[in-house]
C-alpha cells in the first residue's frame, strides 16, 4: 500500500467483486419473485399483485411462458425471450394480449399463464 491508500488494480477487484455480488443476489431475488408469483397464481387461481417484469423473468432465470386457456383448456409454451415487449412490461399488461385463437375471440377470460423455469447446470 502505497501513500494514496490500495493500489488502482484492488480498488478495481473489490468493487467488481461487490458488483458481481449484488448482480447475483439480484438474479436470486428475481427468481424467487417469480416463483412466489407462480405459487400464488397456481393455488389461488387468481393473478398475483405486483406482478415481475419481463426483465424480472428473463434476470431470473425463467425461460417459458405457459399459457393455458380457461375455457378450451388449450395450453402452449412461449420463449420469453421471443415476445417482443419492452422489458419493463409486466405480465398483466402482457397477459391481457394472450389470447386463445380458437375462443379467444369470444371469451372474456384472461388465460391462466405461469413460468417455467429452465435450470442451468449450475443450479
Amino acid at each position: 500500500m502505497g501513500m494514496n491508500g490500495p493500489s488502482w488494480g484492488r480498488r478495481y477487484g473489490e468493487v467488481k467483486s461487490a458488483k458481481d455480488k449484488a448482480a447475483t443476489a439480484r438474479r436470486e431475488a428475481d427468481r424467487l419473485f417469480v416463483h412466489a408469483w407462480n405459487v400464488q397464481a397456481s393455488q389461488l387461481r387468481e393473478r398475483g399483485e405486483p406482478s415481475p417484469t419481463l426483465a424480472q423473468v428473463i434476470n431470473g432465470g425463467y425461460r417459458f411462458l405457459l399459457v393455458k386457456c380457461r375455457t378450451c383448456k388449450t395450453s402452449a409454451a412461449v420463449d420469453v425471450g421471443d415476445i417482443r415487449r419492452p422489458r419493463d412490461t409486466d405480465l398483466t399488461t402482457l397477459s391481457r394480449r394472450l389470447k386463445c385463437r380458437d375462443c379467444g375471440r369470444f371469451s372474456g377470460e384472461v388465460p391462466r399463464v405461469m413460468f417455467e423455469r429452465i435450470p442451468s447446470d449450475a443450479d
